[in-house]
């Protein structure tokens, strides 16, 4: 067996050594991967393959809608910015941009004419809203505009007037999501688009009544803009815990969270929605409520518990699988399933992909486990490296099928994000939510949504990193989906697919918008020294900016990094708590402004 290896292993490692720099520097027996030079230096090609097709999908600007033609005109300023341009390709820019800007200016130029020239009406005709259509004229008509059409997909989409009350949760969702699509298309006016956001916070506030109060991301709220959520330093640094710990539990947080305990029994028949209350309850009083030892233990007992139930949940609707149900398609690992696993001997290239990282994932626990024969570790240990390489190679080749995608998706105008950029009262967003415990709609939500108070000015990435103020203006997502070892700041080739969701958002929101800036913060919990966990946090931070850069169609200049370590715990402890150890993402631009390429 040993010489049968061998020369799988000589085979393997001849074919690998004929793939591109990125893929020869990733993997090693640790799975920890490296973003090679070759691929860094893509970055730059890939910007001018971008122009390059961005120019040759021009078409005759009389026969584009208005926001089409002002959106192109947005990404090809954006474009002109890119340092290192050929004469040739900036040129073709400036030429593109000179153009866009002549159709507008005719535009406005005829449109102002026509206003001119129409008749005055009397003060009661004006009143009337059925006569203003009345008043265009013929050179109104003739402007093309997207001012006037309402495409037939979203007229037919307003023509449903069902009372919210008679749909279903998925329903209302399913209505939710397909109105912010169709409000992010171009071609629509902005009363048909204010229309269609109408419909979105409609919806979202019947869905807050059925979470019994709960306000979803970017739901309604009274709370004044001015409020902080700035989360607790660590105990162990003796500060004062921060918040209003008089509205914890009704003035009673012991009482309140011994209820929560006693009633987790009936946790697993109610809905997600019920859970995710019941959880940010038991989130606050473990970080504002004064509980004893024991409660505080035991809560935190029942919070871990509670949370993996809506996670796996959330987990099998991800995989279209029915929650709570009995599916076929589950694939439970027992000790049967492991020992034919570990049996495995097929080539990487014959597994799907959920099943070449199940393979990795428990080779890589027996290759460690003592009880069994070091030669079949060592065996596990160099199946493992292959799998690793393969499943990077896949990775791969998905970022470049996703390439692809976006580009059509832009060319076609697909991508048009509604990204709040001003504070509004009436849509304040939650100051974060949980990546396993959100659905693709409330992520998509908490990275296009505007800052939770007034900015009054634009700061440096520096000085939002050092001020909590600022930090809590704007919500974030807390990657918990991503595993990290003890102690460990990489990431494994197994572990990229659960950034999927929020990657591939941040993917479409920076082909609509390239200059949109995020932050990733990296966090840790209270045990071990500052020092070293605020060197562990950057190494996290910088590890998930290296896989989204690697693995999906995000260049590294719109991702900033710092490393907090345990400046900011969720859950004020010195023990180790999972809450703490966190990496977080926030679209920082309402506070940095737009990135300049």
């Amino acid at each position: 067996m040993n010489m049968r290896l061998l020369t799988a292993s000589y085979i393997s490692l001849a074919l690998f050594a004929a793939v591109s720099p990125t893929q020869a520097q990733t993997g090693g027996q640790d799975g920890r991967f490296v973003v090679a030079q070759a691929e860094e230096t893509t970055q730059g090609t890939d910007r001018i393959a971008i122009i390059q097709q961005f120019l040759s999908n021009s078409r005759p600007v009389a026969k584009m809608p208005d926001a089409r033609l002002a959106q192109r005109l947005k990404r090809a300023r954006n474009l002109s910015k890119t340092k290192g341009l050929s004469a040739e390709l900036r040129d073709g820019l400036a030429q593109e941009i000179a153009r866009l800007e002549d159709e507008i200016a005719r535009r406005e130029s005829t449109s102002g004419a026509s206003q001119a020239s129409t008749p005055q009406s009397p003060p009661a005709e004006t009143m009337a809203p059925e006569a203003q259509p009345e008043t265009q004229t013929k050179a109104q008509k003739t402007v093309p505009s997207a001012t006037n059409a309402v495409p037939d997909d979203v007229a037919v989409f307003l023509q449903d007037k069902r009372p919210l009350s008679e749909l279903s949760v998925q329903e209302l969702r399913k209505r939710m999501r397909t109105a912010r699509q169709l409000a992010q298309g171009g071609g629509i006016n902005k009363q048909t688009r204010k229309q269609l956001q109408d419909v979105v916070r409609a919806a979202r506030a019947e869905l807050d009544v059925r979470n019994g109060g709960q306000q979803a991301p970017g739901s309604e709220t009274t709370s004044p803009p001015e409020e902080q959520t700035t989360q607790n330093p660590p105990a162990k640094q003796g500060q004062p815990v921060q918040g209003q710990p008089e509205q914890v539990g009704n003035g009673d947080p012991e009482g309140a969270a011994r209820a929560l305990i006693a009633s987790s029994a009936s946790a697993r028949n109610k809905s997600n929605a019920e859970i995710r209350k019941r959880l940010q309850e038991m989130r606050d009083l473990l970080a504002f409520g004064k509980l004893s030892p024991q409660t505080r233990k035991a809560l935190r007992q029942t919070l871990a518990e509670e949370r993996s139930i809506v996670r796996s949940r959330m987990g099998q609707t991800a995989n279209g699988e029915q929650p709570g149900g009995n599916n076929n398609n589950t694939q439970t690992v027992n000790s049967q399933n492991i020992n034919i696993i570990l049996k495995d001997r097929r080539p990487s290239r014959d597994l799907r992909d959920d099943e070449l990282r199940r393979r990795i994932r428990i080779l890589r626990e027996a290759q460690r486990d003592a009880r069994y024969d070091e030669q079949e570790r060592r065996y596990w240990r160099d199946m493992v490296e292959l799998d690793r390489r393969d499943l990077n190679q896949r990775l791969l080749e998905q970022r470049n099928r996703r390439r692809e995608d976006l580009r059509i998706g832009v060319n076609s105008g697909k991508f048009n994000f509604d990204l709040g950029m001003r504070f509004r009262p009436d849509r304040r967003p939650p100051p974060y939510v949980f990546a396993a415990e959100a659905n693709e709609d409330d992520l998509e939500e908490i990275l296009a949504a505007p800052p939770r108070r007034e900015i009054n000015r634009r700061y440096t990435a520096d000085e939002v990193s050092e001020t909590p103020e600022l930090r809590d203006a704007v919500a974030r997502i807390e990657i918990d989906t991503v595993k990290f070892g003890f102690g460990e700041g990489f990431l494994r080739e197994e572990e990229i697919e659960n950034l999927d969701r929020i990657a591939e958002i941040i993917e479409r929101i920076l082909a609509a918008h390239p200059g949109e800036v995020f932050m990733i913060e990296g966090h840790t919990d209270a045990v071990g020294s500052d020092a070293a966990n605020l060197s562990l946090s950057r190494e996290r931070a910088l590890a998930v900016k290296k896989a989204l850069v690697s693995y999906f169609v995000i260049p590294p200049e719109n991702l900033k990094t710092v490393g907090l370590g345990e400046r900011f715990l969720k859950i004020p402890t010195e023990e180790a708590e999972a809450e703490n150890r966190r990496v977080s993402i926030a679209r920082i631009t309402p506070l940095v402004g737009e990135l300049d390429q």
